[in-house]
């Protein structure tokens, strides 16, 4: 029972039995308590203090009515990279593990492997084979514009030296591609352990390293995420769309703490329709001093607010509920020893972060803590 509960019934019976009536049953208590000229309700300042009750206004507050949606805080396309390799290999040395900051360019990994080591020969071989070639190339030129030699015999040292100089130019972009110095390959210098970099400055958010492991090309084992381009994907239902623009604020939260309200600025609306989801991506950007809480792939809940207005408001818990009746209790009297409230029926609006709006106005001196101490419902 709540507390006061013994005091109520017998005030009840008391004002039943004072009416002539005989005790009343629980709707002709209901009826005094909600009706035109409703009994007051009194309890004692002690009992006021020692319930924690606490009396207070209406309160200006800005609410804001908007569209639900639920979405995913992710990184840009840019902002994010899959590391793998194009040259297979086992693994030599980890330098990095998850949850590790690199800046692009650090090395994250090293391979050892005959393919790698193959490659920089063949591409050795095939540089100093063009030296040949093209001493070879330009005396036949000359000899053919002096017409001493056939142009049978030019042309066929002409393409040989052209598909062997296309050849050391493939070797030597693969050689960039793996971030080995065709310059210093051609001087003689082979590397020993293949080196894989980060493209991007970031945290290591995922890896599938272990030494000794045998990788392959196309093995993604390393994640990298900037947090920095962490954006907000949400999916908004066909119907929602209407009054849906670029620049609206978007109020967002994670499930599992509801309480703390992330902000977003809608920068896109999607111009695609899902076919199965009948859904709609749109994308928002973060608010920059938020995104140090955030994460890749973190599920959220959102509404993209549509307007904002001002409301009185009070704490959801001061609003009493009857059947499809609302009411507030208000001090009525109150002297040094005793407090009188009365129930009040009033309208009230959506209720917004605890708080609810109440349409009618002008009232005043609120119980707006410890209410539901004093009620009892038909």
């Amino acid at each position: 029972m709540h507390i006061f509960g013994s005091f109520l019934l017998l005030w009840l019976l008391h004002a039943c039995q004072g009416s002539g009536e005989g005790a009343a049953n629980n709707s002709t208590a209901g009826e005094e308590l909600y009706g035109e000229h409703a009994s007051l309700i009194r309890v004692t300042r002690e009992q006021f203090e020692a319930s924690g009750m606490e009396l207070g206004d209406p309160t200006p507050m800005m609410f804001s009515d908007g569209v639900q949606a639920t979405g995913m805080v992710r990184a840009t396309p840019s902002g994010r990279a899959e590391v793998s390799t194009l040259i297979p290999g086992r693994i030599h040395q980890i330098y990095h593990t998850i949850g590790e900051k690199v800046s692009r360019g650090d090395l994250l990994f090293s391979l050892e492997s005959n393919e790698y080591i193959e490659l920089q020969q063949e591409y050795a071989t095939v540089a100093q084979r063009l030296e040949l070639l093209e001493v070879e190339y330009e005396r036949q030129k000359t000899l053919y514009q002096q017409e001493v030699v056939a142009e049978k015999e030019f042309l066929r040292t002409e393409s040989e030296y052209k598909s062997t100089l296309a050849a050391k130019e493939g070797l030597r972009a693969r050689l960039q591609l793996v971030s080995t110095s065709p310059d210093q390959v051609e001087g003689g210098t082979i590397v020993s352990y293949l080196k894989v970099h980060t493209p991007i400055s970031g945290i290591i958010t995922g890896q599938e390293l272990v030494m000794g492991h045998f990788i392959t090309p196309g093995d993604v084992v390393t994640e990298v995420v900037d947090p920095a381009t962490l954006q907000l994907y949400l999916q908004l239902f066909e119907k929602d769309l209407e009054g849906i623009e670029p620049g609206l604020q978007v109020l967002f939260y994670t499930p599992d703490r509801p309480e703390t309200n992330y902000e977003a600025t809608l920068l896109q609306v999607g111009r695609s329709i899902d076919p199965v989801s009948k859904k709609v991506l749109c994308t928002a950007r973060i608010e920059a001093d938020q995104i140090a809480d955030l994460v890749n792939n973190l599920y959220v809940e959102a509404r993209v607010v549509t307007c904002q207005r001002e409301v009185l408001a009070v704490p959801e818990g001061a609003v009493l509920r009857s059947g499809d009746s609302t009411y507030l209790l208000t001090l009525a009297e109150e002297d040094g020893e005793e407090m009188a409230f009365q129930a009040r029926q009033v309208e009230v609006g959506p209720v917004r972060d605890g708080f609810i709006e109440i349409l009618d106005q002008g009232l005043k001196q609120v119980l707006i803590k410890g209410a539901y101490n004093l009620w009892v419902e038909e």
